[in-house]
């Protein structure tokens, strides 16, 4: 079953054509291999606190993207929380650092976007101690905080979006970049995986057949 629901979720990954997907408890239950694989093979795994050992300074996986929306260069680092390596089933001898560690990536990825955002599993008092640290971060999108939570940082003009849901749910963030400046310009949405319930969404149409799959198998 593990290597069905890899299977799916990569396989989910491509089709929707993320610039970005970062790996947090629930990708890491199935290792790491199978998301080099599913790097090689055109997912946008962006991991940039995992490397083959101490010494080495090139990552497994890309570190950061940027991409353009409507003149502004939006950059985003993908971090894989401690917490979720710590919780990985298997037993791989790559290197992890702390994110706390990689402040000369993100001052660089920085200088070179208008607007940088972190995305890991990170607590709330993880944000609050990275924004503190590291001021040139903007947001920080946590898959370990519930979806109903978007705040305002601390102290900072950062924001906090949460993505954590429970249960059959498939959970969106519609985020106008260039009128956000405040919490408020961030809506989640949530909308029920129930097959048996017409959606007229192709993300939940694929997200329903992938949590069915899942659970009877392919084929069936």
């Amino acid at each position: 079953m593990d290597s069905t629901k890899a299977r799916m979720m990569t396989d989910f990954y491509r089709q929707m054509k993320y610039d970005a997907v970062g790996l947090s408890m629930r990708e890491l239950q199935f290792g790491v291999d199978v998301w080099k694989e599913a790097a090689k093979d055109g997912v946008p795994i962006i991991a940039a606190n995992l490397f083959n050992d101490k010494k080495c300074k090139k990552a497994v996986f890309n570190q950061y993207t940027i991409k353009e929306d409507h003149g502004d260069r939006l950059g985003v680092i993908a971090f894989v929380s401690e917490n979720a390596w710590k919780a990985r089933k298997d037993t791989s001898k790559l290197f992890h650092k702390s994110p706390f560690e990689m402040g000369k990536l993100i001052k660089k990825v920085a200088k070179k976007c208008d607007h940088l955002t972190l995305i890991g599993e990170f607590t709330t008092v993880d944000a609050e101690s990275l924004v503190r640290a590291f001021p040139e971060i903007n947001a920080i999108v946590s898959s370990g905080i519930r979806a109903d939570q978007v705040n305002r940082i601390k102290d900072s003009n950062a924001i906090l979006i949460g993505s954590s849901t429970r249960g059959n749910y498939a959970t969106f963030v519609d985020w106008n970049y260039s009128a956000a400046d405040t919490a408020v310009h961030y809506v989640n949405k949530q909308q029920v995986l129930d097959p048996t319930v017409p959606e007229d969404t192709t993300v939940v149409r694929m997200l329903a057949k992938m949590n069915q799959t899942i659970k009877t198998g392919p084929g069936r």
